[in-house]
């Protein structure tokens, strides 16, 4: 309701005596100006009181109770207005009674982060005030408010970062615009407003609307990002980045975020409901967020000296920590998103210190804010590597030096005495100790999100085996080229990292009976094939194809039919030019790597074979189809160049190969009949023959580079190093990162046990009480995926089997078995996941297709009748890990090629006698 006709005059307030109690300290706090703390005796809490001079105004009070009346909990809460008199009894002060503000307003937080460049290193590198997490959550519950008001037609008006207040806790709050009202008749602002204000509301066109709002949320972020809000208005023409110091700092869906609210068309504008659905708030996950927050108060908190604040009373520290965490002699980990953020200090067994220790083990008392403080800490410091007992962490290793190198390894060899200084030689050095001692093998993981620098830290172990003596390889040099070819056929350029590694590593380190090193193994598995021909914007195929295209002389070009990279679809990639792959740099590393086959025995028969099925690939994906007439039934043609190049290479005829990808025979109980391919389904079938034909020729290299490196001593023990997929959570998710995502689910399931479960356990064998250890289980995810038999990747095995089944039916199969499950949320073709790291929402569209993957039976016959002794060699029909041939019950038959391929086809009618 208007606020005019809620108003109240000063003196029919009750007075605050007995029930306001002021303190001595006097802070200044925003749009809010300067506030006294205090006590409200009669809502038992603390409060800030903001006291207004009534003497010689004419003052209208609005009734702030009525206002307030079911406003959402992002607005700062009021507890009640009091009137104060004089000694003759007229009004003298108001008193306004509100919630404790002691976070201060969000412009100031911005400022302070910005001064101490607390977040990003004291080198200036990125400095922004708030990270976009923190500026995601901030404005969503903001945005939130607003929509609370936006609901009945008011605007808000007086928005901006002073009008938004935090508390401690990480909770954000917005003054009601009745009160912001109230204040600005009273009293000057102590910044300039107009900063904030839309344009047609500067130049009087229209009064403040609602989508004026907007506008104003659109300068908070710029004011929250980089401390500093535009003063003129800038030509819409010169874009969004103008507003910003550094805009490469920035995401696109920051950008965007701005892109909208700052357009000066109003009716362009969204109001506060459509706006809370983009991306940039849509994606905020609130725990981590809120963690940020209370963390970037908490540095906002320390003065420039690196002093902590002094303690609160340690009565009701302990009355607060008690309420969330249990601190044990044995030092028990405790995790909690909502406990009071510590004051500055980490405090040891032995000793409180303003810098965290390398091993967070040695804390008392650890929680989630502890945690992420202390890791903020570290690298503030130049220290990327952090020990949690077994674990090392690692944050930001790949973008920064480690002192890798022969110095850096010396003091961690195995002969040396034991390093406490975290470090991946640190890992690596207790590994090679334990298996040593134990006579045991021993396991070391790397799991994180993609492009966190899993395998840097992969390549530096190994170079760390190769390294030391005593050694029994030949050649310790064959061990890092392998593990270079490798990462070229599974290495390709993400959204999050230009090297990403697209399939599980494993590499076996093996040892004799005296401890040396004698051979290794490499395992490549959930090779991602499918990236050849489906690739989201910005993505790129496989490094080896690029050096390939980039490599080659004139002969070889002659010889091989390659063209230049742009005319191949599986190197396209959207939105970028492919010229910056296929660079000169790209083909000199394809060279090395052609150059050291030769060094490790390979021969150059083979060498040449190898670059020829690349090349057979490449352009097997150029393969077009066109109909050869209107006539039903009448199969496509193969109709260009590529198709030429295919079969020259490969010694088949052109009618064995459009055979091949253009006609089926289905077989029945009543004969067998010819079945043309549509132009897009025998596309489908070329695309799928080239993916199956990259991961053979993967799996065949493979095997062999592991014949090079295979020990000519017998093997005692071993240590494996397994690089797994990392997390992912792209704008589109489908198969491939729904898969890497179960996976770490796995590992995040063993390290939970490794950390809590093997703890409690130890407890228990020993009858004694188990520790108060709070944690996160992911059980219920584990369950949703691999439960029997209903588990979504149980359901997908099965619905693979039948022929007949489809995503939509998948799709049913999945709600039914898992809603209502507090783990998934179920859309319209989508369901979303709520993983250990995050929300994920996955698009089901392919999902059976890309797990069938079936390849006809005849490609193989077809296959193992060409020129090159390596393709024969693919295609022998030897089963291999990842089961690239069809089941065993499929008919096979001796096929000359010049005949359609025969697909058996069950007969409904004794189908159903079987039922």
């Amino acid at each position: 309701p208007p606020a005019a006709k809620m108003a109240k005059r000063p003196e029919s307030l009750p007075s605050p005596q007995g029930v306001i109690e002021l303190a001595d300290q006097v802070i200044q706090v925003g749009s809010l100006g300067y506030v006294y703390q205090g006590t409200n005796h009669k809502k038992k809490e603390q409060t800030s009181v903001k006291i207004i001079n009534l003497i010689g105004m004419e003052l209208l009070i609005p009734d702030l109770q009525k206002l307030f009346h079911n406003a959402p909990p992002t607005f700062l809460r009021f507890l009640g207005a009091f009137c104060e008199r004089n000694e003759a009894g007229a009004p003298s002060n108001l008193w306004i009674s509100l919630e404790n503000c002691t976070g201060g307003p969000a412009a100031k937080l911005a400022a302070d982060l910005l001064d101490k460049n607390a977040f990003f290193g004291e080198n200036g590198f990125n400095p922004h005030a708030l990270n976009e997490s923190c500026i995601a959550y901030i404005l969503k519950n903001t945005i939130s408010a607003l929509e609370f008001l936006h609901h009945s037609g008011l605007p808000h008006g007086s928005l901006n970062g002073n009008s938004i207040l935090l508390l401690p806790n990480g909770d954000v709050k917005v003054l009601h615009p009745a009160l912001c009202a109230l204040i600005s008749r009273t009293e000057a602002p102590t910044f300039e407003v107009e900063r904030w204000m839309a344009p047609e509301v500067l130049t009087g066109v229209k009064e403040h609307d609602v989508r004026s709002d907007t506008w104003s949320i659109g300068v908070v972020a710029i004011e929250l990002a980089q401390s500093h809000v535009p003063r003129f208005m800038v030509p819409e023409e010169e874009g969004i980045d103008a507003y910003l110091q550094n805009p490469s700092h920035w995401s696109k869906r920051f950008i965007d975020f701005l892109t909208v609210c700052l357009q000066t068309n109003i009716a362009a504008r969204p109001n506060a409901k459509a706006l809370l659905q983009h991306e940039f708030l849509r994606t905020v996950n609130n725990d981590y967020s809120r963690l940020d927050l209370v963390d970037a108060l908490t540095f906002s908190s320390i003065t420039d000296s690196g002093e902590a604040p002094p303690e609160e009373d340690e009565e009701d520290d302990d009355q607060e920590t008690s309420k969330h965490s249990t601190a044990t002699r044995s030092r028990s980990v405790s995790i909690s998103l909502l406990t009071r953020p510590p004051q500055g200090w980490f405090r040891t067994k032995d000793q409180a210190s303003t810098s965290a220790p390398d091993n967070l083990s040695d804390l008392d008392l650890v929680d989630q804010t502890t945690l992420v403080r202390a890791l903020k800490d570290r690298y503030r410091r130049g220290l990327s590597y952090t020990a949690i007992g077994n674990l090392l962490l690692c944050v930001g290793a790949e973008k920064k030096s480690q002192g890798y190198g022969a110095h850096t390894q010396a003091k961690y060899s195995p002969l040396a005495v034991a390093n406490i200084k975290p470090h991946v030689y640190g890992v690596t050095q207790r590994a090679y100790k334990a298996m040593w001692s134990a006579r045991q093998s021993q396991v070391i993981i790397f799991r994180g999100v993609v492009g966190s620098g899993k395998s840097v830290a992969l390549h530096h172990m190994m170079t760390y085996f190769a390294s030391f003596k005593p050694n029994k390889m030949d050649d310790v040099s064959l061990l890092v080229d392998v593990n270079s070819m490798i990462d070229g056929f599974v290495s390709a350029a993400t959204g999050a990292s230009p090297h990403s590694t697209r399939a599980t590593k494993h590499v076996e380190m093996q040892f004799n009976a005296h401890g040396q090193l004698c051979g290794a193994r490499f395992n490549v598995y959930s090779l991602e094939a499918g990236r050849l021909s489906h690739r989201m914007a910005g993505e790129s195929s496989y490094e080896i194809f690029y050096g390939l295209a980039a490599a080659l002389n004139p002969r070889e070009v002659d010889m091989l039919g390659i063209r230049v990279p742009e005319a191949y679809r599986f190197l396209a990639i959207q939105g970028r030019s492919v010229a910056d792959f296929a660079t000169e740099s790209a083909g000199r590393h394809y060279r090395r790597l052609m150059t050291s086959l030769f060094n490790m025995g390979i021969p150059e028969k083979e060498v040449d074979m190898i670059q020829q099925v690349l090349a057979v690939i490449l352009n097997f994906g150029n393969i077009t189809f066109t109909a050869k007439g209107k006539k039903a039934g009448e199969a496509p043609r193969l109709d260009n160049t590529a198709t030429d190049i295919v079969c020259k290479l490969l010694g088949v005829t052109k009618n064995k190969l459009g055979n091949l990808l253009t006609l089926t025979t289905v077989t029945t109980s009543k004969g067998t009949a010819v079945k043309t391919m549509s132009p897009q389904q025998a596309e489908e079938l070329r695309d799928t023959i080239a993916e199956n034909m990259f991961q053979r020729l993967a799996n065949w290299l493979f095997d062999r580079l592991n014949g090079v490196l295979k020990s000519t001593v017998d093997v005692a023990t071993t240590i494996h190093l397994v690089d797994t997929c990392g997390f992912e959570n792209s704008v589109a998710n489908r198969l491939g990162q729904m898969l890497a995502n179960a996976a770490n689910e796995q590992l995040q399931y063993l390290y939970l046990d490794a950390v809590f479960g093997r703890e409690i356990g130890d407890h228990e064998s020993q009858h004694l009480e188990p520790p108060a250890v709070p944690f996160t289980s992911n059980v219920p995810i584990m369950s949703l995926f691999f439960s029997k038999p209903h588990g979504v990747i149980r359901l997908l095995d099965a619905d693979c089997a039948n022929p007949r089944a489809t995503d939509a039916a998948f799709f049913g199969k999945v709600h039914q078995a898992h809603v209502p499950s507090p783990a998934l949320s179920m859309g319209k073709a989508t369901f979303t996941v709520q993983h250990y790291a995050g929300r994920v929402q996955y698009d089901i569209a392919g999902f059976l297709a890309q797990s069938r993957e079936r390849v006809p039976h005849t490609v193989a016959i077809l296959m193992q009748g060409t020129r090159i002794d390596v393709v024969r060699e693919m295609y022998s029909g030897k089963r291999s890990i990842i089961g690239i041939l069809e089941s065993d019950d499929v008919t096979h038959m001796v096929w000359d090629g010049d005949q359609p391929m025969e697909t058996p086809v069950a007969d409904k009618k004794k189908d159903k006698k079987k039922k």
